[in-house]
């Protein structure tokens, strides 16, 4: 099919928009109705070639989410088969009336590695998948006749720790315009100075004259506010020679509304070029006025107070959609992590959508922005970290400021994320790398600081520099910021991962895990959210550091939502020994793959969300009788009293975590190793994490380890103040005889003296009776181990007693969340009131459901676009005569939709089974399933689909497409 006009029409009015913000996400229509293959095809490139027996698809488009999972697949890249190469091509009329003019595509992001051809001729390329590029296909256009624009995409050169995509992923734009004209990402709006007294907005224009000959254009830049009322104008005649010149514009406002996160007031820069008296391009650029800063003592502010930054991590796929980029998905996503309370995004760990920024904008969402994930392979190019940094870095840092750098929600720019080769100073040169990458950064915006996210608390050291050139440092998880704290004490630490927390929707077990990484054996995590990646924690231990850190800019929680691929714990080879398991996606997420909040959602709720109140009871009611309950309350209150069947089942309230003591006063501080073992495989994943936070952690299933069998080696905490200890008890990972070690002490961290007592070995125990000994800080210095062996200490206890908790880890819970333990079932109601400060707050119900009778079909809209991109997610539950979920329901389920809208997928938030997201056959998990619908193009009217389940009437919805 060919619409040349239309299209034309199109292009005329996307020039308005080219350069700057899509106004509401206008949708090209060369988007539509492309033919597609996979494999090797010879000649495909040609116009003349024959694709009437490929498929026909609407991008954007993953090829790799309609596969089914291989279940010898890699369960890190989700077990879809990703990897390969295909052809796109599209059909297209130009008018002969543009002829003269100059044709461009913007491509959003292709996985991976791109050949662009226009009527058989190359016209351009790209390397990185995730990263936005746009080529100039002019000499190669037949204005007046049919075009055909062929894409070859390759992904196997490409490497990923999870499940990238494959194919046109994103959406293509075209654009005609004059062949003086402002290039795209040609518009930077800066805000120099923004005071109360007023605001200077300063506008760079960038004209390229692509004609030939000397130009003259008059160049007029006019200010829109929020509202869309002028503020300010400018104009100015500009004589332009062949290439490229910027223009500067410069505006003095009285007053501005300033972009903040509750209020995120979004101006206007419209730039217009006029020739001989016609208007011959309009370029829109949103932006906004707020003044913020990455502080070194007192966290992130902005506009002039602290902020705590509460974010999420999200990766860049769409659970049943694949990597497959719609605007509504996102959206959807950020309306529920709103509600949560985020505040904060990291987009780990590579360029987001465009429409993801803009959604910030108006979402009133800070974003930390990341280019990559590691200077390798996962940055498209097989090689060494100098090669990669000297020749293959710059451009994709180009297209990536370029293209965000007008973003008011974009606050800092990420270099990397947990690079080893970096962070272990390989090559002896990572400073020198690292400062190369931010002046990279810098050559296009010196507006917002560099940051890269950390690991290796070692990498922190003064004399190899790696951190000198940045301005910021991000730190994942534990405390492994403290070592960069003491050597870079004036430098802001933003707290860039926290958590990697577990849990599966809907899955309790009555047996509470008895660990941190207490897993079980079935492939599903307790939903009570009480396990944990090794190097991670449980939310209400992030609380903490983030309460009693006041420096750590933010908290950023991995993540969001569960995600393709990476599905630690159970990743095969990579999984605990009793686990030897592969899922196809993660357990880490806040909200399941599906969209269907777990209970960490409202325990974040409980936390950030400061406008409204949260009571959330859980879990179901539906169990045997004789049955022991764990009934935990999540709530923004601090007591809550418990119900069953109307009959009061006790009040308790939140303790207050500084009133919380096990008597070891070592737990959870600060602490700092002469090494740890931190080891990543060749793919960038890490393996073994035994940094030294790990001994003192409160669990003896995790360990401080020496990075290798050297001598000596110390471990040292820090108690915060003098405080007088009785014992020492150390837990080695193996016979404590076997350790040769001396305790010593220190006031001040320098001058250390040894401590004296009697030491006896207890097995893997090595216990002090002490003389009343009082020190801020404490060191193990190890001077040998039998047989070789590495320095390993499980627990490290400085004690005020003997006897006391030796796994005070989930202590901290009773600060966060309400517990009551072994209550009996009995069918019924059992409902939960919620108090703050004696007052009642709000109340939650679970209700006993009888037998399942109907299905229940929820849409999170019911008027969409009839754009071909617009999306409907549909909530499908088994429920009982009065509606009450089947939390048990496992039933299979089918899909029909007809008439404007076409099936997309489906996801239930079940990690393990190989069912396909893409087939119209899917299964409830724990009662409930998501499907997602898309639009037709240029389609209006009904929509209908229709659910069903064996033995029960279909389910039916209709949908309005307009």
């Amino acid at each position: 099919m060919k619409v040349p006009y239309a299209i034309f029409l199109f292009l005329l009015v996307a020039v308005r928009c080219a350069g700057g913000a899509e106004s509401n996400f206008a949708v090209d229509p060369i988007n539509f109705d492309w033919t597609f293959s996979l494999g090797e095809k010879d000649g495909a490139e040609s116009p003349r070639f024959d694709d009437s027996a490929w498929s026909r698809v609407d991008l954007p488009h993953d090829w790799a989410i309609h596969s089914d999972f291989d279940p010898e697949g890699d369960p890190n890249t989700a077990k879809l088969p990703w990897k390969g190469e295909a052809w796109y091509r599209k059909r297209f009329e130009l008018p002969a009336a543009a002829a003269g003019k100059r044709l461009q595509f913007l491509f959003d992001g292709v996985m991976a590695n791109p050949a662009v051809y226009l009527n058989g001729r190359k016209v351009g390329s790209w390397v990185y998948g995730y990263n936005s590029f746009h080529i100039d296909a002019t000499d190669a256009a037949i204005f007046g006749g049919e075009n055909v624009l062929a894409v070859h995409v390759d992904t196997r050169g490409h490497h990923s720790r999870w499940y990238p995509g494959a194919g046109i992923y994103r959406k293509v734009s075209m654009r005609i315009v004059d062949d003086v004209h402002v290039p795209i990402w040609g518009v930077q709006v800066t805000t120099p100075k923004i005071e109360e007294s007023g605001a200077t907005a300063r506008v760079a224009v960038e004209i390229a004259n692509g004609s030939g000959e000397t130009r003259e254009v008059w160049a007029n830049v006019a200010l829109l506010d929020p509202v869309g009322d002028l503020v300010a104008t400018d104009r100015r005649l500009v004589r332009l020679q062949e290439g490229l010149e910027i223009v500067e514009f410069d505006f003095q406002l009285a007053s501005v509304l300033r972009w903040d996160v509750e209020h995120p007031h979004l101006y206007t820069a419209r730039v217009k070029l006029e020739s001989d008296a016609e208007e011959i391009q309009s370029v829109d650029t949103s932006f906004g006025f707020r003044v913020f800063e990455w502080t070194a003592d007192d966290g992130f502010h902005l506009n002039g107070r602290r902020l705590e930054l509460k974010g999420v991590n999200e990766h860049h796929t769409h659970g049943m959609l694949g990597a497959a980029f719609f605007p509504r998905s996102v959206e959807r996503k950020l309306e529920l992590l709103r509600d949560m309370g985020v505040n904060a995004l990291r987009t780990s760990h590579n360029p987001e959508a465009p429409e993801v920024l803009e959604l910030c904008d108006r979402l009133g969402i800070v974003v930390f922005n990341e280019l990559y994930d590691k200077w390798d392979r996962t940055g498209g190019v097989d090689v060494d970290t100098e090669t990669f940094v000297n020749e293959h870095a710059e451009k994709e840092v180009r297209n990536f400021v370029r293209r965000d750098r007008n973003h008011p929600s974009v606050m800092i720019w990420s270099v990397a994320n947990e690079d080893g080769a970096i962070l272990s100073n390989r090559d002896g040169k990572s400073a020198q790398h690292v400062a190369k990458m931010v002046d990279y950064f810098r050559a296009y915006d010196r507006t917002r600081p560099t940051t890269m996210g950390c690991h290796m608390a070692g990498g922190a050291r003064r004399e190899w520099g790696v951190f000198d050139s940045l301005d910021t440092s991000g730190w994942n998880y534990s405390q492994r910021y403290m070592n960069f704290r003491k050597n870079y004490p004036d430098k802001p630490i933003i707290y860039s991962e926290t958590a990697s927390a577990f849990g599966t929707r809907g899955h309790y077990e009555l047996q509470l895990p008895q660990s941190k990484i207490d897993f079980g054996d079935d492939g599903y995590l307790s939903a009570y959210v009480m396990t944990a990646a090794p190097w991670g924690d449980i939310p209400e231990h992030e609380f903490e550091r983030m309460r009693k850190h006041r420096y750590l800019n933010g908290d950023f929680v991995w993540t969001g939502f569960d995600y393709l691929g990476e599905p630690t714990p159970l990743r095969g080879t990579n999984s605990p020994p009793e686990l030897m398991l592969e899922a196809r996606s993660s357990y880490f997420g806040i909200i399941d793959l599906a969209g269907l909040p777990k209970d960490t959602f409202y325990l974040y709720r409980s936390q950030w969300n400061e406008a409204e109140p949260t009571v959330h009871l859980s879990p179901h009611w539906n169990w045997e009788e004789g049955d022991k309950v764990p009934v935990f309350v999540y709530t923004s209150g601090d007591e809550a009293e418990l119900f069953l069947n109307g009959r009061s089942l006790g009040r308790k309230s939140k303790v207050d975590p500084d009133q919380l003591q096990n008597g070891n006063l070592a737990y959870q501080k600060p602490s700092y190793a002469s090494s740890s073992e931190v080891y990543q495989d060749a793919g960038g994943n890490v393996l073994k994490d035994n940094t030294s936070d790990k001994a003192f952690d409160g669990n003896a299933d995790t360990r401080w380890c020496a990075s290798d069998g050297s001598l000596p080696q110390t471990l040292q905490v820090d108690l915060g103040q003098g405080r007088k200890a009785e014992w020492v008890r150390i837990r080695w990972e193996g016979t404590a005889a076997d350790y040769e070690f001396t305790l010593e002490g220190s006031a001040d961290g320098e001058v250390w003296s040894a401590v004296e007592g009697k030491i006896e070995a207890q097995g893997n125990l090595s216990v002090a009776k002490l003389e009343g000994e009082t020190y801020r800080f404490w060191r193990l210095s190890i001077a040998g181990v039998a047989g070789g062996r590495w320095a390993s200490v499980r627990e490290f206890e400085i004690l005020e007693q003997d006897e006391v908790s030796s796994d005070p880890y989930f202590d901290i819970v009773d600060a966060y969340r309400i517990r009551f333990f072994d209550i009996p079932f009995e069918a019924g109601t059992l409902e939960v009131v919620a108090y703050e400060d004696g007052q009642e707050i709000g109340r939650d119900r679970v209700e006993t459901a009888g037998a399942a009778k109907r299905l229940l079909l929820e849409a999170d809209r019911r008027q969409l676009n009839a754009d071909g991109m617009d999306l409907c997610y549909v909530t499908v539950q088994l429920v009982d005569e009065k509606g009450t979920l089947c939390p048990w329901a496992m039933d299979t389920l089918e899909f029909e939709v007809e008439g404007a809208a076409v099936f997309m997928g489906v996801a239930n938030g079940d990690a393990v089974q190989m069912d396909g997201l893409t087939d119209d056959r899917h299964p409830l998990f724990y009662g409930q399933a998501v499907v997602a619908l898309r639009s037709k193009p240029s389609q209006s009217g009904e929509a209908v689909l229709r659910v069903k389940a064996e033995g029960l009437p279909a389910g039916e919805l209709r949908l309005q497409f307009n």
